[in-house]
């Protein structure tokens, strides 16, 4: 309860922050200013089939749905009034038969996968690079949460501003799966989302 109303209050003063720096939409800026916006827990997720794919990957594109199981954004933005403010990133792959919905995402990262790195972007502005070995813990344990790699600071994604998440492979390098397979991809973002009180 306690790490609850941290993360709560170190949410709420990142808000003011992040709105006085112009990375909300107006009106979210004005109702942060006027203290009618709390955070709520959430977790956004992204399962893609990865199989084959090379160079740079756009794991979230303006045709992305959501659909519980795959993905719990729409399109490519988040929806105005709510922002999304991330203090932990999980990353986790699998390899198998099953639907990217069911795989398990319990596989040691491959080299190919392991030298890649996950950039996201907000209106085109870079605000996060990470090599994915950075992500991998050890283990075998497919519970997002507890393999997830705590920010330094937290990563804010604005509400109506255009999101890019993508997976940039070496040049040569692709992912690929044994035959009949299909290696799959889950990244996970931890923290809270902007709600009307």
């Amino acid at each position: 309860m306690k790490t609850q109303v941290e993360n709560q209050n170190r949410f709420g003063e990142v808000l003011r922050i992040a709105a006085d720096k112009g990375k909300f939409s107006g009106d979210l800026k004005n109702s942060v200013n006027s203290k009618q916006i709390a955070v709520k827990t959430k977790t956004h997720y992204l399962r893609k089939d990865i199989t084959n794919k090379a160079g740079i990957v756009d794991l979230l594109t303006a045709n992305e749905q959501e659909l519980t199981g795959f993905s719990t954004f729409s399109e490519n933005r988040l929806p105005t009034m709510a922002a999304f403010l991330a203090d932990r990133i999980s990353l986790l792959y699998g390899t198998g038969t099953d639907s990217v919905a069911e795989m398990a995402l319990d596989t040691k990262f491959p080299k190919a996968f392991a030298s890649a790195d996950i950039v996201i972007k907000v209106d085109n502005n870079e605000i996060l690079k990470l090599p994915a070995q950075d992500f991998f813990v050890g283990g075998s344990n497919t519970k997002p949460m507890e393999r997830a790699l705590e920010l330094a600071q937290p990563l804010i994604m604005g509400d109506n501003k255009i999101l890019h998440i993508q997976l940039h492979v070496p040049d040569g390098v692709s992912i690929t799966a044994a035959t009949g397979e299909k290696a799959v991809m889950g990244i996970f973002f931890h923290g809270g989302e902007t709600v009307s009180k």
